[in-house]
């Protein structure tokens, strides 16, 4: 399933602010869990996905340009890894960690804000798949294993939940038409089965974007 195509995982995982004090000015960040990895998460109804704690180490050994923007909004840029001071990535074990500092604008001056009375609940990210593993278990589900991808973007949302719903609503289609053609499914009972399950949650989701807008 490897594509070009750019897609955005959110997880609810903790960002907090940070002060340090260089030359007597204090600089703020953000740090915070960007990317978790082997954890299966279920992006909608029957379809899993877990990204291996392997899958973005030939990318960052690159050193490419990785940005960092508030709420996925490049109007709200708050640092590259390239700028002074810089975004400080650390893959390790369990994850991909990232440590941005908030430059002194006024939407930087609001995320301080909102990051001291715990509004900004996780973080999410951009990237592009470059390999990765589809299969079925014996229910029908597929199961997705992001095994190498491409990094652009990582930073803190507000509400990461609503980022995954956006998503799942977004990508449902053409990633689960690929699992499709990649899982040989032969029985055209089951898949008519599998398809009335995903006519129902795809009603479901649109019904709850619009009951939250």
């Amino acid at each position: 399933m490897s594509t070009d195509k750019k897609e955005v995982r959110a997880f609810k995982a903790e960002v907090e602010l940070r002060k340090t004090k260089d030359n007597s000015n204090d600089q703020k960040y953000v740090d915070g869990i960007g990317v978790v990895y082997d954890r299966e998460e279920e992006l909608w109804d029957g379809y899993f996905e877990k990204i291996d704690r392997n899958a973005f180490k030939d990318c960052l050994a690159k050193n490419p340009e990785i940005k960092s923007f508030f709420n996925h909004d490049p109007n709200y840029v708050l640092s590259t890894n390239t700028s002074n001071p810089a975004l400080q990535l650390t893959d390790e074990g369990d994850g991909l960690f990232f440590s941005s500092p908030i430059p002194d604008t006024s939407y930087g001056r609001d995320l301080i804000e909102n990051l001291s009375r715990g509004n900004v609940k996780g973080a999410s990210f951009t990237f592009t798949v470059d390999k990765d593993e589809v299969r079925t278990d014996e229910k029908g589900n597929y199961h997705r294993t992001i095994m190498n991808a491409t990094i652009y973007e990582v930073g803190p949302v507000t509400n990461p939940a609503y980022v995954q719903t956006q998503v799942s609503l977004r990508d449902k289609d053409s990633l689960l038409d690929e699992a499709k053609k990649r899982t040989n499914i032969s029985d055209m009972a089951d898949l008519k089965a599998i398809q009335d399950k995903e006519n129902e949650y795809r009603r479901n989701l649109i019904s709850l974007l619009e009951i939250n807008n």
